[in-house]
């Protein structure tokens, strides 16, 4: 016996409706909280969104995802963490250590033979302080674009201080800070 024609958009309907609801959790992922200004949310959803936003240009350019380490993400964290409390934005610290220096001293290069790595900095305040801003303000800077879309690196570490390294004229900013690397 044939089927009335009408069963089978509600067959899709409900099909489709079943996909939706598997699928509403990969949707509330943590590049959702990349909208938010860094004075509406932790510093660890700022984290989160920035690597799924950066993770997310990767893969638009065909390239792998980025796995987190720690070693990285110490160093980034010194790093943001003395430019703020000592009001300055460069990649040398006011002390005279560069990113290599930082990341070595955070343990990323021990008994490695090889290692390449690499730094972002990026800072906005107020509206400006929101992740996807500030990646899109890296992407669109040619050099920090090719530590974002380098096909060598494979770990990152990101560190988002919830306070601006300069004044500002708005109350609130964040100060991002995103280390590269590979090691072997």
């Amino acid at each position: 016996m044939r089927r009335p024609r009408t069963q089978l958009p509600l067959a899709l309907t409900f099909a489709i409706a079943a996909i939706a609801v598997s699928a509403a959790p990969a949707l509330a992922s943590s590049c959702d909280y990349g909208y938010e200004r860094a004075s509406q949310t932790t510093g660890k959803k700022l984290r989160l969104a920035t690597l799924c936003l950066l993770n997310r240009e990767r893969t638009r350019h065909g390239l792998p995802r980025l796995t987190v380490d720690a070693h990285l993400r110490k160093a980034a964290r010194w790093h943001a963490a003395d430019m703020v409390s000592r009001r300055y934005f460069a990649h040398i610290s006011l002390a005279g250590s560069k990113p290599s220096d930082r990341i070595r001293a955070a343990g990323y290069m021990n008994g490695v033979r090889r290692w390449f790595v690499g730094e972002n900095l990026v800072w906005g305040a107020g509206p400006f302080s929101r992740p996807v801003d500030r990646v899109r303000a890296l992407m669109h800077s040619p050099p920090h674009r090719r530590n974002m879309l380098s096909s060598g690196f494979r770990e990152v570490g990101i560190w988002v201080s919830r306070q601006a390294p300069v004044h500002s004229a708005y109350p609130s900013g964040a100060t991002y800070v995103l280390n590269f690397g590979v090691a072997n």
